[in-house]
């Protein structure tokens, strides 16, 4: 699923495609946070983030992980 996922756990933190990856998820949790007391600039961004991850083929088994993993 990732463009990194072949990449061995040594040489992973070094990978231009996990750091770009980390950078955008952490972009993304910080513009949610800015944005939780702004349900109508939020609703949006959390709509558009979803359908990216769909057309990703991300399946919903995976949500209660990352969940926790972000709590």
């Amino acid at each position: 699923m990732f463009s990194f996922k072949d990449i061995s756990k040594n040489n992973l933190y070094n990978s231009p495609q996990f750091k770009s990856h980390g950078k955008k998820v952490v972009g993304s949790v910080n513009i949610v946070i800015k944005l939780l007391d702004d349900p109508d600039n939020l609703v949006p961004i959390l709509n558009d983030l979803g359908k990216r991850h769909v057309l990703r083929s991300v399946k919903k088994e995976y949500y209660p992980m990352v969940g926790t993993a972000l709590i």
